[in-house]
């Protein structure tokens, strides 16, 4: 029961990192005039550390 619930949170996780970085990659697509240079930036950064801020945070939740 325990695994099952890593697992869950592990695509929990997963799903809300990648919504985050689908939400920047849509702005880029849709109004990327309209985008402050700053914006670009965080997108690209986010874009980035996706995959680490996930092992980081399986690491830290201990949900190896």
């Amino acid at each position: 029961m325990k695994k099952l619930l890593n697992e869950m949170i592990k695509v929990l996780v997963a799903v809300i990192l990648c919504m985050a970085c689908l939400w920047f990659v849509l702005s880029f697509a849709w109004s990327s005039g309209d985008m402050s240079t700053a914006e670009k930036i965080a997108g690209v950064v986010l874009f980035l550390c996706v995959g680490p801020m996930y092992e980081g945070l399986k690491r830290v939740m201990r949900l190896t």
